[in-house]
């Protein structure tokens, strides 16, 4: 039987002329002790057992440590490659190693547990392989290395990788690039890194695996917060001297970094060719500045020339999302914004709702009144036949200030306050039912027509008769309604004197 063999690097080696340490090497590697393994690492000098061919014997023993540090990458065992590779520096300037360790860095669902492992393993590779790393000519080592860099927010070892020219344009294990963990990044970096990306190929137009482009992720992580709504800052007159220094200094460097945050998402929005690109709901980057209220990013979308009257799967423009946000927006933004879809006030989404419907449903007063300002018909009925009268009717106690201001204004605008639901319901039962009696009162002033009854056949009288049997806030009912009785008696001696 022939005892030769070859090594990786092709030179003929006998069996016999393998070091102690290597046979060691090979067999503590393969039955997995990796204690020994780095104990022959660290003292790899072990003389050969014939020294007539030092360098074939140095070359096998190199190939079986490199394959112990892949071997320990294929077993988990990170904290073992870290001492491995901190033995020696030439343990992965064989390419296939390199490969391997690096695909199994980013592979491994035991390393990605651990964040602050996959931290220590990416920069002790770097730190020992990092000249190779950039010299390697499969573009696979650095294009994994530099999402990886890139998932771990590690975006100095991005730049650095970036010399060797990786495909910035590629899905990582999350379905994710480069560009969009970057748009995704929760401090300022994003400012100061997207030029950077953008100069080296990173394509802003590029979907994650869920349809998602930049502009779709920016909508959503990247907000300019204005410095009244992010610092209590105390106002100083003109020429008064502020002695509140470290306020000063604060509201000086927040705004900085909202004109740097504005000036980066300008850059964004100029690098994409579509600015009405869809996700895979069909939102735009409109749509979903509007539904994260980003509103400083939804103004600037308006004023590069993002459209406003386009609609997604549910059939919802920006003006039905605008509607159920529950945050306050700026009422000139909105007013903007319900200016240039005028035509579009009455739309109605998959559900019959149109923008009016759903403001009143969300309680959005703000964007309520603008819509009716610009002609939003309060009559109209969505997909159950209700119309923003019986939602309004039907809204908590606690908005009945608002409720009321708006049926005043409502009357005063002509709208018939006596339309009814299918139930033939109309506001004033509809406020009964829910016992808000304040509504029930103001209703009453406002003329809402008090014998009209339902599909039941029950009038307010009724109503209020049950809610005497039932109720349990008898003194405040009766106080909500103390004039409810002399309006009647208004109302009959009118009646008396018609006849």
């Amino acid at each position: 039987m022939d005892n030769s063999s070859r090594n990786p690097h092709g030179v003929h080696q006998d069996n016999s002329m393998l070091t102690e340490g290597t046979v060691l090497l090979k067999s503590a590697a393969e039955a997995g002790n990796w204690n020994l393994v780095k104990d022959v690492i660290i003292n790899g000098d072990v003389t050969a057992l014939r020294s007539d061919s030092p360098q074939s014997t140095d070359d096998t023993l190199k190939h079986f440590a490199q394959e112990a540090v892949v071997r320990a990458a294929h077993c988990d065992k990170w904290e073992t490659l870290i001492s491995f590779l901190s033995a020696s520096d030439t343990l992965l300037e064989d390419e296939s190693s390199l490969l391997s360790v690096t695909e199994l860095m980013a592979s491994s669902d035991s390393l990605k547990k651990s964040r602050y492992l996959q931290i220590d393993v990416l920069d002790c590779v770097w730190k020992h392989a990092k000249q190779k790393i950039l010299d390697s000519t499969d573009k696979r080592v650095q294009n994994t290395l530099v999402q990886l860099a890139a998932e771990l927010n590690m975006w100095s070892r991005v730049c650095e990788l970036l010399v060797a020219k990786p495909d910035l344009n590629l899905l990582d294990s999350d379905g994710l690039s480069v560009l969009h963990r970057l748009v995704m990044c929760p401090d300022n970096r994003f400012d100061s890194l997207l030029p950077v990306l953008l100069n080296n190929g990173a394509d802003a137009s590029f979907k994650n695996s869920e349809g998602d482009t930049a502009l779709h992720l920016a909508a959503n992580y990247q907000k300019i917060v204005k410095i009244g709504k992010s610092l209590q800052l105390r106002e100083c007159n003109v020429g008064d001297q502020c002695t509140d220094f470290q306020s000063k200094i604060m509201a000086e460097y927040h705004l900085k970094c909202c004109e740097s945050k504005k000036q980066a998402l300008v850059k964004l929005m100029e690098s994409c060719p579509d600015l009405n690109n869809l996700d895979s709901l069909g939102n735009t980057a409109v749509i979903l500045a509007a539904k994260n209220e980003n509103w400083e990013f939804l103004e600037l979308l308006i004023e590069h020339g993002a459209n406003t009257d386009l609609v997604n799967d549910n059939l919802q423009s920006v003006l039905h999302v605008l509607a159920l946000t529950e945050g306050q927006a700026d009422p000139v933004l909105v007013t903007k914004v319900v200016e240039q879809c005028q035509c579009q006030v009455d739309d109605t989404d998959c559900s019959g709702s149109s923008p009016l419907h759903l403001a009143a449903y969300s309680q959005n007063w703000t964007v309520f009144k603008v819509l009716l300002d610009f002609g939003a018909d309060p009559g109209r009925r969505d997909g159950s036949g209700y119309t923003v009268l019986h939602t309004l009717a039907g809204t908590g106690k606690d908005q009945v200030q608002h409720v009321t201001s708006l049926f005043t204004f409502l009357t005063q605008q002509g709208v018939d306050l006596n339309i009814p639901c299918p139930a033939d319901n109309t506001v004033l039962h509809i406020a009964a039912i829910q016992k808000n009696w304040t509504l029930v009162k103001d209703l009453i002033h406002l003329g809402v027509d008090v014998q009209h009854c339902n599909t039941q056949g029950f009038s307010i009288m009724h109503l209020l008769a049950f809610s005497n049997l039932h109720s349990e806030d008898d003194e405040s009912r009766d106080k909500d309604l103390d004039t409810f009785d002399t309006d009647e008696e208004i109302n009959t001696e009118e009646d008396d004197d018609d006849e």
